[in-house]
C-alpha cells in the first residue's frame, strides 16, 4: 500500500488525476500505509479502496484485511479531501490506531472515512479505532457506515477552531469509549443516526455539537429528542467474540433514523437505503 502513495502521490491537480489504489484480498497486509504527500483540491485526491468482489461487507472473515500487530497506525491520512473506504483492519496493540486522520501543520479538509470494518477479538483500553483530530488549519471528516468493535475509542473526534468531523450511521460495540465528539469548534461537529452499545461509555459528546437520532443503551443520557434506547443483543445480528454489526431482523432501530443524503445513500453493504433511514452502517432490506 505504501508503495502505491510513494508512486502516485504529486500534483494530483496539474496532472487532472484521481489516484486509486485497489487492493485485493490475495493475503493480509502487515504494516502501515501514510497517505501524504499529494496535491489535492476536492476533484483529485487520493483513493485506497478494496476491489468490487474483494470486500468484507461487515464480515470479520472477508476482504481485504490489516493486521494491525506492532504497529502505531494501521492507516495514517494527512492529504487533503483522502478516501479510505472498504479495509478490515484487526489485531490493533494497546496504543495503537487503525486509522487516523491528522496533519498538525495544516489540517485535513475534506477527508471521508467509510465503510471499514475495525474490530479486535479483546478490548484494549488504549486502542482507537478511528482518531480524527485537528488542532490548526482547517479539518474536515466525513465518517460514516464504519463498523468497530472491541477498541478502547471507537470513533474519537477532537476538533477546535473551524473544524469539524460528521460522523452518521456508524455502529460501534463493546469498546471502552464507544463514539466521542469533543473540542469547541466554529462549526460543531453532526452526528445522526448511529448505534453505540454494550460500552463503558456508549457516547462522550460535548454539549455544543449537533447529535440527535442515535441509538444508546437503556438508561443512558444523549442529546437529541428521537434517540433510541436498547440493547445490543435485541439491535445487532450478533455480539460474540467474533461479532456481526449487521441489524438484527425486528431490531428497534430500524426506519427510526433521519436522511443524511446529502453526503452518502447506500450502507456498509453497498446497498442504497431506503426512504426511512435505519440507524447505524447496516440498512435492514
Amino acid at each position: 500500500m505504501q508503495d502505491w502513495v510513494d508512486k502516485r502521490a504529486g500534483d494530483l491537480v496539474t496532472r487532472n488525476a484521481i489516484e486509486k489504489g485497489v487492493c485485493y484480498a490475495d493475503s493480509e497486509f502487515f504494516g502501515s500505509v501514510t497517505i501524504s504527500g499529494a496535491v489535492t483540491d476536492s476533484a483529485h485526491y487520493m483513493w485506497l479502496t478494496a476491489a468490487p468482489g474483494e470486500r468484507h461487507y461487515g464480515l470479520t472473515d472477508a476482504g481485504v484485511r490489516i493486521n494491525g500487530q506492532s504497529i502505531s497506525s494501521a492507516v495514517i491520512v494527512k492529504d487533503n479531501y483522502s478516501v479510505v473506504e472498504w479495509l478490515s483492519i484487526h489485531n490493533i496493540g494497546n496504543s495503537g490506531m487503525a486509522i487516523e486522520v491528522k496533519n498538525n501543520l495544516t489540517g485535513v479538509q475534506g477527508a471521508t472515512i467509510r465503510n471499514n470494518l475495525i474490530y479486535n477479538t479483546e478490548m484494549l483500553p488504549n486502542s482507537s479505532g478511528i482518531w480524527v483530530t485537528g488542532m490548526d488549519g482547517l479539518n474536515s471528516c466525513r465518517i460514516y457506515n464504519n463498523m468497530v468493535c472491541r477498541m478502547g475509542k471507537g470513533i474519537y473526534s477532537s476538533q477546535d477552531n473551524l473544524n469539524h468531523s460528521i460522523i452518521c450511521n456508524n455502529t460501534v460495540f463493546a469498546c471502552s469509549e464507544g463514539i466521542t465528539s469533543v473540542g469547541v469548534s466554529a462549526i460543531p461537529d453532526t452526528l445522526y443516526n448511529n448505534i453505540s452499545l454494550g460500552c463503558d461509555i456508549d457516547y462522550l459528546i460535548d454539549i455544543n455539537k449537533m447529535a440527535d437520532y442515535n441509538c444508546a443503551d437503556i438508561g443512558f443520557d444523549l442529546p437529541g429528542s428521537h434517540n433510541v434506547f436498547s440493547i445490543a443483543g435485541v439491535e445487532l445480528l450478533s455480539t460474540s467474540d467474533i461479532s456481526n454489526l449487521h441489524l438484527k431482523g425486528g431490531a428497534t432501530c430500524r426506519d427510526m433514523g433521519i436522511s443524511a443524503g446529502t453526503w452518502f445513500i447506500n450502507d456498509i453493504d453497498g446497498e442504497k437505503r431506503e426512504s426511512t433511514w435505519d440507524m447505524g452502517a447496516d440498512e435492514l432490506n
